[in-house]
């Protein structure tokens, strides 16, 4: 069964409250506090505590809304399942392209990725996300869809500086190479 706690920072301490219970502990460390939670409620229920599963939401920390660990946590878990969704499609882009006899350099520049990660790619196992939740909506929320433009945003700003501060050297210049940014010439 799956219980919330409530977790807030008082003085030195963690408090873990989980409502469905009423019932409260205390962590000296953030890091112990799943396992706080988990064991309050296994305790107080007579359940195992392998059998206990604790979504943990945090209040306000020293003056710091808790909201915002709250919302960088789960952000972090749609990267990492965004990340390894990534991962998955490159490896099985690049097995593809390489056994439609797509030299490795070639599908290097297609993918985004040196000539020696695509060896790796096509010879080790495909990594893969059996048992890991890594579907992501159809539509990609609005934040997300926010999140991946300014990425995309900042990545172009700094290559825009970088072209600008080569070309403003006057004694060297540059030209785009695809895939690979700028390459100077002295």
């Amino acid at each position: 069964m799956m219980y919330e706690a409530f977790v807030t920072r008082e003085g030195r301490w963690w408090m873990v409250q989980v409502p469905s219970i009423d019932a409260v502990t205390q962590a000296r460390h953030v890091a112990e506090v799943p396992l706080m939670a988990r064991e309050l409620v296994a305790v107080h229920e007579g359940l195992k505590l392998e059998d206990v599963e604790v979504t943990i939401t945090y209040g306000d920390i020293s003056g710091v809304p808790g909201d915002r660990v709250t919302t960088l946590l789960f952000d972090r878990e749609v990267s990492d399942r965004i990340n390894r969704n990534v991962a998955e499609r490159t490896s099985r882009l690049a097995r593809d392209l390489v056994s439609a006899e797509v030299p490795l350099r070639e599908v290097a520049e297609l993918i985004g990725v040196s000539h020696q990660r695509v060896h790796q790619l096509v010879t080790t196992a495909v990594p893969t996300t059996e048992g890991v939740s890594s579907e992501l909506p159809e539509e990609p929320e609005a934040e997300v869809v926010d999140l991946v433009a300014a990425l995309r945003k900042s990545v172009e700003d700094a290559r825009g500086r970088r072209e600008a501060d080569l070309v403003a050297g006057g004694s060297a210049s540059a030209e785009r190479v695809p895939g690979k940014g700028l390459a100077g010439r002295a």
